[in-house]
């Protein structure tokens, strides 16, 4: 059931722009300036909790990076869910770090909630950080997993944050908490990065790393309609790049085998250049992300160079595009 409850503004401070006076868009003297970043918040209130609690991340990879923070309620468990989106600043215009210009609630049919179980299907990424919230009771077990597996079990205690997967020592008040993190980490890591390593030496490549590896590329010429429906559906592909930069497998998440028979052949074409950790070439899993139309039109994949109705390339282009 999704509540609403009320909006806040989250405010960050102290920022240093080089000659940048964000809000007229014109240069002046490097000087601090605020900046107000809205997240019109809802909360979807949880099943009771029976001591356990599961939170699946689905395809994280699809977002440059993720945070969850749970804090003790002895109240009814509630989450609120979110994906930010940075500041777009005027070219020749920088600062030290990322500024949040708002953060969106995920849409309702993204988030699917049972008994003991919290899910996130189909996002459409925007490449800005996934931001959780759950309020559960004290002592609840807090299993998070994504399509790769389990990310770790952590009692709740007093509370707890997670960013990327790593316990962070921060004490949880709320949303507005786990923005302010993620804006001072922004500060000193600038890059979204390539690649989100995963417990067990697994990896996934984020959609930044996806662009910027990306080297050979091909897609059908004809479009792909598939049965009309009443709302915008995300569909995700999952793609398995080896150590050398080749696809070595596509799969589909459930709904999206006419999206595979359509795309697949074409993906396994496609190239990359190596993804490293510690300069040595890893294998490395992404989702690749469609959207479905009311009218049944396929676009996608969403975010890739180009991207358009058919994604990356132009219509009737098959095996023509490359990249240096």
């Amino acid at each position: 059931m999704l509540q609403k409850w009320w909006s806040t503004w989250l405010t960050i401070m102290a920022l240093t722009g080089s000659a940048t006076h964000l809000c007229a868009g014109q240069a002046s003297p490097a000087a601090q300036f605020q900046h107000k970043a809205n997240w019109n918040y809802d909360f979807i209130e949880l099943p009771r909790l029976e001591g356990a609690l599961v939170v699946d991340l689905g395809d994280v990879s699809g977002v440059s990076e993720w945070i969850l923070g749970v804090k003790a309620r002895s109240e009814q468990p509630r989450l609120v869910a979110g994906e930010g989106r940075y500041l777009s600043l005027p070219p020749g215009k920088t600062l030290p770090g990322r500024v949040f210009e708002r953060i969106d609630n995920l849409p309702p049919a993204n988030v699917e909630t049972s008994a003991g179980h919290v899910a996130l299907r189909g996002r459409v990424g925007s490449a800005g950080p996934l931001i959780l919230c759950v309020w559960a009771p004290a002592s609840t077990n807090v299993t998070v997993k994504s399509s790769a597996g389990v990310l770790t079990t952590l009692p709740v205690g007093d509370g707890f944050v997670l960013h990327n997967g790593k316990v962070v020592a921060v004490p949880l008040e709320g949303p507005g908490t786990l923005i302010a993190y993620l804006m001072r980490a922004g500060m000193q890591v600038q890059a979204q990065g390539d690649v989100v390593a995963l417990p067990g030496n697994r990896y996934v490549a984020t959609l930044a790393g996806l662009k910027s590896h990306l080297i050979r590329y091909a897609l059908p010429s004809e479009a792909l309609r598939v049965p009309s429906g009443t709302a915008t559906v995300p569909v995700t592909l999952s793609i398995e790049i080896n150590e050398a930069g080749a696809v070595e497998a596509v799969s589909a998440r459930p709904g999206g085998e006419a999206i595979l028979a359509h795309y697949g052949s074409f993906v396994k074409t496609w190239r990359f250049r190596p993804f490293t950790v510690d300069a040595k070439p890893v294998r490395v899993r992404a989702p690749l992300t469609f959207v479905v139309a009311p009218s049944g039109t396929v676009a996608g994949p969403v975010g890739l160079p180009g991207s358009g109705p058919q994604g990356p390339g132009q219509p009737g282009a098959a095996g023509c595009c490359e990249t240096k």
